[in-house]
């Protein structure tokens, strides 16, 4: 299980039922600016505190409801305050049986997600920019069609403008 959390590349966080932290890889220590051994054992309520209090709101849910909850666009603010955006992915963990040992939570980094769009929007539209991150690598390249191009000269535009 250490090996698989050390290979994503998603931050993940596992919390016993006590809300203790269990596991942490080492993306989701980056993204909060701790070392693992700092928060092993911790406390949810210690590990994301204050400007992260969101991640505590979504883990009460989840407690409630015992269902996934996703917040889409969060903000994850390090001991150093660098700032990444996030999605997080909070689940319960379920045996077969339906019992609860715990909670995951998986942060997505989206920060050069969110740059590259916010990059686009200044020379295309915001559904343009959308299509082209929805086809990546095919649009990316570019694409080679037929295309007509029309010069005109509107009536004395050439002298106005020089």
């Amino acid at each position: 299980m250490a090996k698989t959390l050390r290979q994503l590349t998603d931050g993940v966080v596992t919390l016993d039922s006590a809300l203790n932290v269990v596991r942490i890889n080492d993306v989701a220590a980056r993204l909060l600016g701790v070392t693992p051994e700092r928060v092993l054992g911790a406390e949810a309520q210690r590990v994301f505190r204050q400007a992260n209090n969101w991640v505590r709101r979504s883990l009460r849910k989840v407690i409630r409801t015992q269902t996934s909850d996703l917040t889409v666009d969060g903000v994850i603010i390090d001991a150093k305050k660098n700032i990444t955006s996030v999605n997080l992915n909070v689940s319960p963990l379920l045996d077969p049986h339906n019992e609860l040992h715990g909670y995951a939570l998986v942060f997505e980094d989206i920060t050069n997600e969110k740059r590259v769009r916010s990059a686009m929007a200044r020379y295309m539209t915001r559904e343009v920019a959308e299509q082209v991150l929805a086809q990546r690598d095919a649009v990316l390249g570019g694409r080679a069609q037929m295309v007509t191009v029309l010069f005109a000269d509107i009536a004395n535009f050439t002298t106005l403008t020089e």
